[in-house]
C-alpha cells in the first residue's frame, strides 16, 4: 500500500511539475486580450451586473453574475462565477464558484469561496472568452 501511495504522490508531483512548467512557457496574462479594450479597472459599488470584466475587478456592496479579471478584490458584495487568473482577495463577501489557475493566489478573510475549479492556462482562456462572448483572433 505505501508503494502505491508513493507512486500516486510521485505522479501527483511530475503532473504538477508539468503544470507548472507550461504555464512558465504559456503566460496567462499574454494569452488573454488584456490590452483589446479591456478596461483597466472595473467597479461595482452597490449596484448589479450581469458580466463584469477587467484588469481589475473591485465589487465593494455590489453583486455580480459573471466576472473575468487578472485581479479580482471581493469586499461585501456577492459574485456567482469568477474567473481570476492572478489574484483573487474575498474579505467579507462570498464567491459561489471560482475558475483559476493553480498558480492563481487566493487570500479569503472573513468571506467564502464556494467551489474553485483549476484549469490550465488554455482552458482558463477559452472558458474566459466563452463566458464573455469574445473569439480570439
Amino acid at each position: 500500500i505505501q508503494s502505491k501511495m508513493k507512486m500516486t504522490t510521485k505522479a501527483a508531483a511530475a503532473a504538477a511539475a508539468a503544470e507548472a512548467q507550461q504555464s512558465n512557457t504559456t503566460n496567462p496574462v499574454s494569452s488573454f486580450r488584456w490590452e483589446d479594450g479591456v478596461p483597466r479597472n472595473t467597479n461595482v459599488s452597490m449596484g448589479s451586473t450581469e458580466k463584469g470584466i477587467g484588469v481589475n475587478i473591485r465589487v465593494f456592496m455590489g453583486n455580480a453574475k459573471s466576472v473575468v479579471c487578472r485581479n479580482l478584490h471581493l469586499s461585501m458584495g456577492h459574485i456567482a462565477e469568477a474567473i481570476v487568473f492572478d489574484k483573487v482577495q474575498v474579505v467579507m463577501g462570498e464567491i459561489d464558484e471560482i475558475h483559476c489557475l493553480h498558480s492563481t493566489e487566493q487570500n479569503v478573510s472573513m468571506g467564502a469561496i464556494g467551489r474553485t475549479t483549476y484549469h490550465t492556462v488554455d482552458e482558463l482562456v477559452n472558458l474566459a472568452l466563452e463566458k464573455m462572448g469574445m473569439e480570439m483572433l
